[in-house]
């Protein structure tokens, strides 16, 4: 058993429970599991979000460790969340022991999820995002894609996502990927519209540590729609760090 500690971080349109199957699955081997809320607290009506939306997060992840007296983490991160995952490892490189990723956004991509950001949100346009997202929608429940609806309908809320996703498409991902000195686990669907594989089979080049793992019949969310593939990679993954971890004294080596 261990008490190794994982840091999880939800995406932009979804919450915690993307991650229940993965938490039930971390706990039951011994780890130290915690689950940012949801979404990243950005649909917090209260407040709008900066134009500088990473480094916001940035600041919301530390926050997060501080609070929970955690001083270094495996972190997985989905969408939106793995873009704050790779940046906080990129600036706080002492506090992450490895990154676990999956529908990472910051890369010029054929699609993206705009209906979601209208001035005008429908039931319709909740439906549409989730077949956008998955490979098959049985994954969400109508009242998990209702509830998000709701949420959605309020015109501060889709303000805070179109500002999210101008400063996904404006970070420059390219830029710290060669900077990441942990090992890195990309976990990506085959059926990935929104942020799809071959771009990152490209990128994944680009880190010193990187291995990317794709999941067949899935979109952009494996730990929800594929849960079980999802949580075999990430277990196996963990373990090659436990290993490395007790063969070197620590994780990954440090190239900074």
């Amino acid at each position: 058993m261990t008490s190794a500690s994982v840091v999880l971080l939800p995406g932009l349109f979804a919450g915690a429970w993307i991650w229940d199957r993965t938490r039930t699955c971390l706990l039951a081997q011994g780890y130290r599991v915690l689950a940012v809320p949801d979404p990243l607290a950005l649909l917090d009506l209260g407040s709008p979000l900066s134009d500088t939306l990473i480094s916001d997060l940035r600041g919301y992840v530390t926050q997060y460790f501080d609070q929970g007296h955690i001083d270094k983490a495996v972190l997985c991160g989905n969408s939106l969340g793995a873009l704050a995952a790779m940046d906080f490892a990129f600036h706080f490189p002492d506090r992450v022991d490895a990154l676990v990723i999956s529908g990472a956004p910051g890369l010029p991509s054929p699609q993206k999820p705009t209906t979601i950001a209208s001035p005008a949100v429908t039931v319709e346009s909740a439906y549409a995002v989730a077949n956008l997202l998955c490979y098959d929608r049985a994954c969400l429940t109508d009242e998990r894609i209702e509830t998000t609806f709701k949420l959605l309908a309020h015109r501060k809320v889709l303000v805070n996502i179109a500002r999210a996703l101008r400063a996904a498409r404006n970070y420059d991902v390219r830029g710290i990927l060669p900077h990441l000195d942990c090992l890195v686990l990309m976990i990506w669907g085959v059926h990935d519209r929104v942020t799809p594989v071959e771009e990152w089979e490209h990128e994944i080049r680009l880190v010193k540590q990187g291995t990317l793992r794709k999941v067949h019949n899935c979109g952009h969310c494996p730990m929800l729609e594929q849960p079980n593939q999802f949580n075999a990679l990430l277990l196996e993954f963990l373990n090659q760090c436990a290993e490395a971890k007790a063969t070197k004294g620590a994780c990954f080596p440090r190239g900074r």
